[in-house]
């Protein structure tokens, strides 16, 4: 999938941005290319900011406990009114976030609305809307496997590990610095992936969110940051544009990739408490969310050999109700 509309694949890169054919899209899409930094409309208190009155006679001690766990912000939504809220030193309401895995919940809720509107086709083999790939572990799994995580795939997620898989899967995603024989990006390295293949067992898996990500690209025709945008962000009355990290191709890194501030993701829970309306219209349906409400278990998530390091909540129950690529997550 082109960054820019008619440039071929990977293009514009680092090398050819400044070329007439790719300035104009590149001069508004920069921070894609080259790190920046942001200068702030304001500047995020020294101090913590709290609004904490609502637990003070329940819990005395809470703020202590949110320093004690390194919180960087804490919100609560009561309907649209924020009646609680905390935010660590130097970070404020206006801050973006990384949320990691919580960005796997994004994730599946686009892929529900594609669903919702007939885009994509649960019972249909992965390799039908991907066949670059064909040969790796997702040749013969339902796109369903993959939203429910339930496909064996051989596939490390020990973060600390240098030789686990979840490590590679960064270097290709531009998060560590490459290594000599790693795949070129996210999509090489998906391509990569093998494993018995076997499913109907729950196995928490960072790259099935991103196989998700490249199926969303190749039904619609648009890249996954597009229609994160017009699929839900466009839709929740947001106070801030959100980020997502991409490759050195322009994929978004949907596993883990996306940056927005606490009050705009509480905006996103509120999508799942009233039935999957925003304000600016419908994103899923009322029998998707009704679904993720209603499904899973928490037994995969009680051993550490189902369980990643920082585990999400809670497991695949009704179709694509999953807390790791639904959107009950919690990181």
């Amino acid at each position: 999938m082109p960054r820019a509309p008619g440039a071929p694949g990977g293009e514009p890169s680092l090398r050819t941005w400044q070329e007439p054919a790719y300035s104009r899209w590149a001069f508004t899409h920069l921070p894609e290319l080259i790190p920046t930094a942001t200068i702030a409309r304001s500047i995020a208190p020294a101090d913590a900011t709290r609004r904490l009155d609502a637990f003070a006679s329940a819990l005395p001690d809470f703020e202590r406990r949110l320093v004690d766990t390194h919180t960087d912000a804490f919100l609560v939504l009561r309907g649209t009114e924020v009646v609680a809220e905390y935010y660590a030193p130097g970070f404020g309401r206006d801050s973006r976030h990384l949320l990691m895995s919580v960005s796997k919940s994004l994730c599946a809720m686009v892929v529900a609305s594609l669903i919702d509107y007939g885009l994509v086709d649960p019972e249909r083999r992965v390799v039908d809307y991907l066949p670059a790939l064909a040969g790796s572990v997702y040749d013969g799994p339902l796109v369903q496997h993959v939203l429910d995580m339930q496909i064996a795939i051989d596939y490390s997620e020990d973060y600390l590990d240098p030789a686990s898989e979840v490590q590679a899967h960064d270097r290709s995603g531009g998060w560590r610095p490459p290594r000599t024989g790693d795949p070129a990006d996210d999509r090489a390295f998906l391509a990569t992936l093998r494993g018995s293949g076997e499913v109907g067992a729950f196995q928490y898996c960072s790259a099935n969110t991103d196989v998700l990500a490249w199926l969303v690209e190749r039904a619609t025709g648009e890249r996954y940051p597009d229609v994160l945008a017009r699929r839900l962000w466009s839709k929740l009355d947001a106070d801030h544009d959100a980020l997502i990290t991409v490759d050195s191709t322009g994929f978004g890194f949907a596993n883990g990739g996306v940056l927005c501030t606490a009050r705009d993701l509480a905006r996103v829970g509120r999508v799942m408490l009233d039935g999957g309306s925003a304000a600016g219209g419908r994103v899923v349906s009322e029998q998707w969310v009704s679904e993720v409400m209603a499904g899973g278990t928490r037994m995969p998530w009680s051993t550490p050999v189902s369980a990643p390091p920082s585990p999400v909540g809670r497991t695949p129950g009704n179709g694509g109700a999953t807390a790791t690529n639904g959107a009950t997550s919690a990181a």
